[in-house]
């Protein structure tokens, strides 16, 4: 028992040993003032920032530059200022938050963003997050990916696109007949379809033309159209002049002989064809979204932390729930449902589709081709809300169109179209409406799609352009 006070004590004295270490190893770090020589010529100058943390003076540093994980400048030169905290922040202009890829759209509407402005990053882009390493000289920044620009999948730039080489093309197809006739004589049938074309740089000539030949009559060559069109990329439509048709969004598609300038679906990645909703969430880290319908994988991305849009799914079937599962970097796992359903007047968000035409409208009745014009718009909105109208003009014929399409939820997908049509070129006037009615909801625990269109026709009698300049007598298909 004589060794039992000598244990204790020894117990004792390596805790307050310990007990002192921590104590030196969570002091604050200070810069000694004596250690600098005293010089009675030269002015004071005030060092007690660097006995601060994160005390470093303002001014330009050449930083390696990180923006969401990727370094986009090595050794670029930022300069900092001091915000109310007393911390450094980097005053950035608008072109370097274009280069960090922040979509244009939502600077142009961030509050502070010029030149001479030295915002902070969150006020500026909120959900952003700003780290600037001394030590090292690495400014890291995190923006969410709703604030990014966002390239849809399988998009190509059109700086990329090729116009082609100059080249002629001729598809053709001939069918002919021979038969002797009791009397010994031949008779022969002959016709001949040719599908032409010339392409010269963006221009691009089209012919459609036929041959007719047979024994008893004289051979017959027949144009049944040409046109010259083109591409025109930064607006994402094409030109067309000669004989084409109008686009059948709004108003019944008619065959007319002139200029049409229309947007064209064929410049859009596949992941913006058709309608597809979007889908819009927040993540708390570095996140996994995947979306899937009906069990099956459609869509899987990677996102900063805050909020993000999913904007580039391939068009699916006309209804379905999607499932959205946000997977974070700790392993928690969110998810919701997000109801689909569409009806084809629908468009996605943001996208607009147009039709501008003017010339002549073509008939069978060469004495009912009177100059006309058409304008379509159509126009997705947010929370699948789509509006649509245009304007539908020949002589004495006007036709207007409003209309709407709304996504319900769950309650599925509903469109409101009304036409206005007048006629006075007739003997018999024509004053008529129309309401067209779509409804579409999908049951996907049985795997049906209910699908429905009605029309209402009233006031008086309602003719479509083609109805009111058909040939005389064929009143009997006006709508009343």
């Amino acid at each position: 028992m004589r060794h039992g006070p000598a244990h204790t004590v020894t117990i004792v004295s390596l805790s307050i040993l310990l007990g002192g270490q921590s104590a030196l190893l969570h002091a604050q770090a200070t810069f000694n003032m004596d250690l600098l020589e005293k010089n009675d010529h030269l002015p004071a100058v005030d060092l007690q920032r660097f006995n601060q943390q994160a005390g470093q003076p303002p001014g330009a540093y050449p930083v390696s530059w990180q923006v969401n994980g990727v370094t986009l400048d090595a050794r670029k030169t930022v300069t900092f200022r001091q915000n109310d905290r007393g911390q450094l922040t980097p005053c950035l202009k608008p072109e370097d938050l274009l280069q960090a890829g922040v979509n244009p759209a939502v600077l142009s509407q961030a509050p502070g963003a010029t030149s001479r402005s030295c915002p902070e990053l969150n006020a500026l882009l909120p959900g952003s997050t700003v780290n600037f390493d001394f030590a090292h000289q690495r400014l890291v920044m995190t923006i969410p990916q709703a604030l990014m620009t966002h390239r849809a999948r399988d998009n190509v730039p059109s700086a990329l696109w090729d116009e082609g080489i100059s080249a002629f093309q001729s598809n053709y197809r001939y069918s002919g007949a021979s038969q002797r006739t009791r009397e010994g004589s031949t008779e022969r049938d002959n016709y001949l379809m040719l599908k032409s074309g010339v392409n010269v740089g963006a221009w691009r000539l089209r012919a459609s033309n036929s041959l007719t030949a047979n024994s008893d009559d004289k051979p017959q060559w027949t144009t049944s159209g040409a046109w010259l069109e083109r591409d025109l990329t930064r607006w994402q439509s094409e030109l067309t002049l000669g004989d084409t048709f109008t686009s059948g969004d709004v108003f019944d598609a008619v065959q007319f002989q002139g200029i049409s300038l229309a947007s064209s679906d064929a410049m859009l990645p596949d992941s913006q064809k058709g309608f597809a909703p979007t889908i819009r969430g927040i993540a708390r880290t570095n996140a996994q979204v995947t979306v899937r319908q009906n069990g099956y994988v459609l869509y899987q991305t990677y996102v900063t932390p805050g909020a993000f849009v999913i904007d580039d799914l391939y068009p699916t079937a006309s209804s379905g729930n999607l499932e959205v599962a946000v997977k974070e970097s700790d392993g928690e796992i969110r998810r919701f449902t997000q109801p689909y359903a569409s009806v084809t007047s629908m468009q996605r968000e943001g996208s607009l589709k147009y039709n501008l035409v003017a010339g002549r409208y073509h008939s069978d009745d060469a004495s009912q081709r009177p100059l006309m014009m058409q304008l379509s718009l159509m126009r997705g909105f947010a929370h699948n809300l789509t509006l649509f109208g245009g304007l539908q003009s020949a002589a004495q014929y006007h036709n207007l169109s409003l209309g709407a399409g709304q996504g319900l939820g769950e309650a599925g997908a509903l469109s409101l179209q009304l036409l206005n049509a007048r006629d006075r070129h007739q003997q018999d006037p024509i004053d008529g409406r129309a309401w067209q009615l779509q409804y579409s909801k999908g049951f996907d625990r049985l795997g049906t799609q209910l699908t429905f269109t009605g029309w209402r026709y009233s006031h008086q009698r309602y003719a479509t352009l083609s109805e009111a300049f058909s040939s005389p007598g064929s009143d009997d298909d006006l709508q009343g």
